[in-house]
């Protein structure tokens, strides 16, 4: 897993190949939320794992498609969502950002999210009450 959670989201070629065509990646929020909406922690982790492999599939990259492959991912989530109580609406709408900034061309913001995206989830905070760092509130140092 800490090879998942040090590396980084694939930036290019992506921007392309997703541009303005994402109903894939929103296909895979729409079946990540009703398997949110059931607890089916299978269904969840399957188009999870669905949703990123396109991404990945995007870039163009064999190389980077096989190693992406190889950190089974799926399994990895599914694990995961049975051994933490992780509200699994709240890890689907995280994808809601990432889908956006695709839709509008932005692939250094969805570079940006997933890598927020992948942090966030990497440090075991994903009990719907922590946002990425980019929605939350600045602090104050006074």
């Amino acid at each position: 897993m800490s090879a998942a959670c040090s590396s980084k989201p694939p930036r290019s070629g992506v921007r392309p190949a997703l541009k303005r065509n994402v109903g894939p990646l929103r296909a895979e929020v729409e079946a990540m939320r009703a398997a949110a909406a059931v607890r089916n922690l299978d269904g969840f982790s399957r188009h999870n794992m669905d949703f990123h492999r396109l991404i990945v599939e995007a870039s163009g990259n064999p190389v980077l498609l096989r190693v992406w492959d190889s950190l089974m991912l799926e399994v990895r989530t599914r694990i995961g969502l049975a051994q933490r109580d992780i509200d699994m609406t709240f890890a689907a709408e995280t994808h809601v950002p990432i889908v956006e900034a695709f839709d509008r061309g932005d692939s250094e913001t969805a570079g940006r999210l997933l890598r927020e995206h992948a942090e966030m989830f990497c440090q075991g905070e994903q009990n719907g009450e922590v946002a990425p760092p980019s929605a939350r509130p600045a602090r104050s140092i006074v």
